[in-house]
């Protein structure tokens, strides 16, 4: 090849040649702990790969995608003065679940998406803003192209951005320019069955079970040495406490 071509062609950082594939190092691939061993493990990069998409496939909402994720955020967002962008969630967060998990709620915009182009777009501007270092967004079964997939990628790559896209597992069937790609399904106990898809960095076809914290409404259906515990080491003496006043109720009003 032409020497000025081939020093032309190298100054694209975003041309992708067939030639080159399978040389990416995972070492050159910029990675948030994702706080769980065995995944770890499986994903080439030791992490979640930063700068790209990072799709799931679920059945549905709610099986405990937040609770995989929800240690990685903690542990990416500590020192980081970066929002923490959810856009188009299904559901509405819990509060007080999050600040348990020391997610500081200054940092959470949650932004209401009513159309997919909606959804894309606000995506889009969070991660190019640079003013986030992560970006959840739900797209549930809505078809995405690879025009729309890419220019994704291409936002999360300017500012190294920890981006997310929560899908149905019907969307696995279809082409995706993303990164990352991985099918999560959950059992009774509240584990994860993961199935990587795609990755970057390397081979995929990881499968692998990751246990991640019960959801409230299946402890009591757990065994007694999974219940979550807490022991407080000061436990105050009773007798040295007053007695208990009477107890009074007052409405709240225009509190809603």
């Amino acid at each position: 090849m032409d020497t000025e071509l081939e020093t032309l062609i190298n100054q694209q950082p975003n041309l992708w040649r067939a030639t080159n594939h399978g040389e990416q190092s995972s070492n050159n691939i910029a990675a948030l702990d994702s706080q769980h061993d065995s995944l770890n493990k499986a994903l080439h990069a030791g992490g979640w790969p930063l700068g790209c998409n990072n799709e799931l496939y679920l059945p549905f909402e709610g099986i405990g995608e937040l609770r995989l994720l929800m240690p990685a955020l903690r542990h990416g967002n500590t020192d980081s003065n970066g929002y923490i962008f959810w856009i188009a969630p299904p559901f509405l967060p819990f509060a007080p679940v999050l600040a348990q998990q020391h997610i500081d709620l200054k940092k959470l915009i949650i932004v209401n998406a009513e159309t997919t182009a909606d959804t894309l777009w606000a995506t889009e501007q969070a991660m190019l803003s640079g003013s986030c270092n992560t970006v959840f967004s739900w797209f549930g079964q809505a078809p995405l192209g690879m025009r729309e997939l890419r220019r994704l990628q291409l936002a999360a790559r300017k500012h190294n951005c920890w981006h997310v896209l929560f899908r149905h597992q019907r969307c696995a069937n279809q082409v995706s320019a993303s990164s990352l790609r991985m099918s999560v399904n959950a059992d009774k106990t509240g584990q994860l069955d993961l199935h990587i898809l795609k990755q970057p960095g390397g081979w995929s076809g990881q499968e692998l079970r990751v246990s991640v914290s019960p959801h409230y409404e299946q402890w009591q259906r757990l065994p007694v040495d999974l219940l979550p515990f807490h022991t407080h080491q000061n436990l105050p003496n009773i007798g040295d406490n007053p007695p208990p006043q009477a107890s009074s109720v007052h409405p709240i009003e225009n509190k809603i």
